[in-house]
């Protein structure tokens, strides 16, 4: 059967999927050289250095090895296993790309799934015959600068079919403590699992629902409960405390209000309440006296704007009355003072010669 090496097809859509009772995970790959990621079952190369597996198919069973989980990026390991009407096998460095190794011969049975392992420690990259990696080994590469390897995908092709079986190793595992109870337990590849809070307990974290993905993590973070205690007081913040004071303040001042009316009409209707043994008269003084009381305010009122007034006027006459007060200073000084310093200074000395003693003369 002749094969074309430079047909390929890169698809990351779904083949045949089903998950046995048993430990293995089982997959179908038609006759389209399309490649499928196993992603999908959760079986991932992360964390491995080999995997050992079961196939059963007339000829071309291609795995490849890659950093990223796509076919058209990244870096790959291609093994080609029975291609070439199940006469060849090869290592290659990339996909269609240097073949690194090869062996001649017949590796399938064409009837019955033949077991096969694959492996990459270090700068070695092997492959061989049975279920135990590092026997057998038909193919051996060494490459000096590794590639990272993440992912694994599956093809056949070129009038094949192709099953497989690889080990079901994927199921994830419960993270829990003694306050949280498993409702739905489900962790199989893409299995949800719930999880609730024992009584007497709370969430204070994580998620109640889990699914489990590749490479045996679960998504999502562990439930985290804690003791549930009837008398516990919400924590709250700085400005939220503020608050609260303030609205207590608003209605402890509102009932003082309410409280203080209610006091005044109380004495209010004390005082308008009837008085016993007392005449009718006393309302009339009761009220005579309340009119007094307004009379007098008014009063009060007349007089206290008749000083407001008198106030203003003086105001408006401060500076009049001292002018006026200045000018008479001035017209009395101005008659007592001399018409020269020196007429007063003469009459002060004539007044003094005329004062002496007749013997001092």
């Amino acid at each position: 059967m002749r094969r074309n090496i430079c047909q390929h097809n890169y698809h990351n859509q779904s083949a045949s999927v089903t998950f046995s009772a048993s430990s293995e995970i089982s997959r179908t790959t038609p006759d389209d050289q399309v490649y499928y990621s196993l992603t999908t079952d959760c079986f991932v190369a992360t964390g491995r250095t080999s995997v050992a597996f079961r196939a059963r198919a007339n000829n071309d069973l291609h795995i490849a090895l890659a950093s990223e989980d796509s076919i058209t990026s990244g870096t790959h390991y291609e093994f080609i296993i029975g291609g070439w009407a199940n006469s060849r096998s090869e290592i290659r460095y990339g996909i269609s790309s240097t073949v690194c190794d090869s062996y001649s011969g017949s590796v399938l049975t064409q009837t019955y799934f033949d077991e096969f392992w694959i492996s990459w420690i270090g700068n070695d990259i092997r492959f061989g015959t049975g279920s135990t990696p590092g026997s057998n080994i038909r193919m051996s590469c060494y490459h000096s600068t590794p590639y990272d390897v993440n992912f694994i995908w599956i093809k056949t092709g070129w009038g094949s079919l192709g099953e497989w079986r690889f080990s079901n190793d994927v199921a994830c595992k419960h993270v829990t403590n003694s306050y949280v109870s498993i409702t739905t337990d489900d962790t199989s590849c893409n299995g949800t699992s719930s999880y609730t809070c024992n009584s007497g307990y709370k969430q204070v974290g994580g998620n109640t629902q889990r699914t489990c993905g590749f490479g045996g993590i679960l998504s999502g973070y562990p439930l985290v409960c804690s003791e549930q205690s009837p008398f516990l007081v919400p924590i709250l913040s700085g400005s939220a405390v503020l608050i609260v004071v303030i609205i207590f303040a608003i209605i402890l001042g509102k009932r003082r209000h309410l409280c203080q009316q209610q006091v005044n009409r109380s004495v209010y209707e004390e005082h308008r309440a009837p008085i016993p043994n007392k005449s009718e008269d006393h309302y009339t003084e009761l009220d005579l006296t309340e009119a007094h009381q307004y009379i007098e305010l008014d009063s009060v009122q007349a007089d206290i704007s008749t000083v407001t007034g008198q106030f203003a006027s003086k105001s408006d006459n401060q500076y009049t009355e001292p002018h006026t007060i200045n000018q008479q200073l001035g017209t009395d000084q101005a008659s007592l003072t001399p018409d020269h310093p020196y007429t007063a200074l003469n009459t002060i000395q004539n007044t003094q010669t005329t004062n002496i003693p007749s013997g001092m003369q």
